[in-house]
């Protein structure tokens, strides 16, 4: 009994090492760095920011849509078509941001700070990120 179960457990294990193994399917990880922010004006700022893949695919069609707030108010938005990022590409952008008087007294009241949220999609990957950075 003893030699027939050891027999089963042998026969099992050389099919589990013989089985095909799958590889693992290639992913797309998309990064964003705000690599910096300066004042063009008074009413207006400039940023420079990465977008990254870090994965071991390419990433494509991909587009960025950046809304900044002040507080719960939305002061500006933008969007930009970046195409395909392949593994490990970089992709930088430096962006002028114009916002108005209003807008100017709404980040003053809000403590000078404000709030960037980057929603980057591509065919195969959607991430948001934020950042808060205070401008005044």
């Amino acid at each position: 009994m003893r030699r027939t179960l050891l027999t089963v457990a042998s026969t099992a294990l050389l099919l589990l090492a013989a089985a095909p193994v799958e590889a693992s399917a290639a992913h797309v990880d998309l990064d964003l760095h705000l690599d910096g922010y300066g004042r063009c004006g008074w009413t207006c700022g400039e940023v420079s920011a990465t977008l990254s893949n870090s994965g071991d695919a390419a990433a494509h069609d991909v587009t960025s849509v950046t809304s900044v707030y002040a507080g719960n108010d939305l002061i500006w938005r933008g969007s930009r078509t970046v195409g395909d990022l392949g593994p490990g590409a970089p992709h930088s952008a430096k962006e002028r941001i114009d916002v108005g008087l209003v807008d100017l007294i709404r980040i003053k009241i809000n403590g000078g700070w404000i709030t960037f949220e980057v929603i980057v999609e591509s065919r195969e990957d959607r991430q948001v990120f934020g950042n808060r950075v205070k401008v005044l």
